[in-house]
C-alpha cells in the first residue's frame, strides 16, 4: 500500500457502477469532515484515480468545495477493485451499535451535534422487569433474513420448527432458532 498523499479532487474519478446510493449520507460526511477532517482517506486505482472506498467522502469533499483530498492510491485491476468496494460496503453493514454503549459514550461526550447524528439510540433491556424473558421485538427492531438450505439441511430445519411449534406452543423466534441449531449439532 502506498503512503496517503493530498491529490486534487478533479484526478479522482466515482466507479460508474457503484451499487451503492450515497447521497443520503453527504451531508453527515460533510459535517464529520468539517468539524474533525478526513478519518480515512479515499483509496482509488493507480491507473485512472477510479474511486475504490470513499464515493461519500468524495461526494461530501465537492460540496464542501475542497480542491484536495487524501488519498491512498492501490495497484488493482478493474475487478480486484471493484471486489474490493462491494467488501467494503458490505463488511461494514456486519457491524452492529450496542445500544448501551453507545449510549455511555455519547452521554459521556456531551456532545449534541453528535448526539443528533445518532438520533434516539434504542436501548434493549435484554431481560424485560419483572423476571419475563427478552421484550417483545417492535416492527422497526425486525430485520429479515434469508437462509439457503440443502433440502436435506431444509428437512432438519422444518422438523425443528414443527417441534418448537408442538412442543412449546407458540415459541418466538429465538425459541425457534435455538431448536434448529440443536437439530444440526446433534
Amino acid at each position: 500500500m502506498g503512503a496517503v498523499e493530498m491529490v486534487a479532487i478533479d484526478r479522482l474519478v466515482p466507479w460508474a457502477d457503484n451499487p451503492r446510493d450515497n447521497a443520503a449520507a453527504v451531508a453527515g460526511v460533510a459535517a464529520s469532515i468539517e468539524r474533525f477532517g478526513f478519518g480515512a482517506p479515499i483509496v482509488a486505482r493507480s491507473a485512472n484515480g477510479e474511486v475504490i472506498a470513499g464515493h461519500t467522502r468524495l461526494l461530501a469533499a465537492r460540496e464542501l468545495g475542497l480542491a484536495v483530498v487524501p488519498v491512498r492510491w492501490l495497484d488493482l485491476s478493474a475487478d480486484e477493485a471493484h471486489a474490493l468496494a462491494l467488501a467494503d460496503n458490505k463488511l461494514a453493514e456486519a457491524a452492529e451499535w450496542d445500544g448501551s454503549a453507545l449510549e455511555a459514550a455519547l452521554a459521556s461526550l456531551g456532545d449534541d451535534p453528535l448526539r443528533a447524528l445518532f438520533g434516539a439510540v434504542d436501548v434493549v433491556d435484554p431481560v424485560a422487569p419483572g423476571g419475563g424473558g427478552a421484550p417483545e421485538p417492535r416492527e422497526a427492531d425486525l430485520t429479515a433474513i434469508t437462509w439457503r438450505f440443502t433440502r436435506a439441511e431444509f428437512a432438519i430445519v422444518e422438523a425443528a420448527l414443527v417441534k418448537a411449534r408442538a412442543g412449546r406452543g407458540s415459541v418466538g423466534n429465538a425459541a425457534a432458532l435455538a431448536l434448529v441449531c440443536e437439530a444440526f449439532n446433534g
